[in-house]
């Protein structure tokens, strides 16, 4: 028997991975090392196009998951990746928060734009090109390489880039 495995995968912090449907109340992470809770009325939904056959729902009315801050969500100065799929219609929200004041970063939509947009706390840092509020799903990750390029890539092709040295080192007590 082959057994496929990642360089990497002991680098993964967090793992979110929806696989059946109802409510999220307690959702344990992938990794094993920490539970998500649900807040609102957040749910997975079983659809046939989502990656792990499930999709985490929030309809923009106070839901979200989150789990207390820890050391491993802090990015630092060097290379990381962030990586997620994302449905949606609605522009506008956070997609991922570890931010606190001017420190730690976020991921969210712009309104009205609907383009994807990471934030170091301070000032957006990279804008994605093309709006991702038509209800199709995409694959959306932002890598950052040691030299400090920070790219982002919209069902794997390179939508922009631009040089982000920023040490996201910030102690923050909850990723949402």
């Amino acid at each position: 028997m082959l057994k496929m495995a990642d360089d990497y995968s002991s680098n993964v912090v967090a793992f979110v991975r929806f696989a059946s449907s109802g409510a999220v109340t307690t959702y344990g992470d992938k990794t094993g090392l920490f539970d998500w809770t649900g807040a609102g009325n957040a749910a997975q939904v079983v659809e046939g196009d989502a990656l792990t056959g499930s999709y985490l729902s929030l309809d923009g009315a106070g839901d979200y998951l989150y789990t207390p801050g820890r050391p491993g969500f802090r990015l630092g100065p060097g290379a990381f990746v962030i990586d997620f799929g994302l449905k949606t219609s609605t522009p506008g929200g956070a997609i991922l928060d570890y931010k606190m004041d001017t420190d730690g970063y976020q991921i969210s939509l712009d309104y009205p734009s609907g383009q994807i947009t990471f934030w170091n706390g301070r000032s957006y840092v990279k804008t994605s090109t093309i709006s991702v509020t038509d209800g199709i799903r995409r694959h959306i990750a932002f890598a950052r390489s040691a030299d400090g390029t920070l790219r982002i890539f919209i069902n794997g092709v390179l939508d922009g880039s631009t040089t982000n040295a920023f040490n996201y080192n910030a102690d923050v007590s909850i990723m949402a």
